[in-house]
């Protein structure tokens, strides 16, 4: 789980470099999350 969340930490750091697509990725985000803590 730690790896995984590191990943994604580290993919969330990309995103907020370009913040052309960052609300659709919040989105995605927020729906994974979701889908990890159930």
């Amino acid at each position: 789980m730690l790896e995984l969340w590191s990943i994604f930490y580290f993919l969330a750091q990309n995103v907020k470099i370009r913040r052309g697509q960052n609300g659709y990725v919040r989105l995605r985000l927020k729906r994974i999350r979701q889908a990890y803590h159930m």
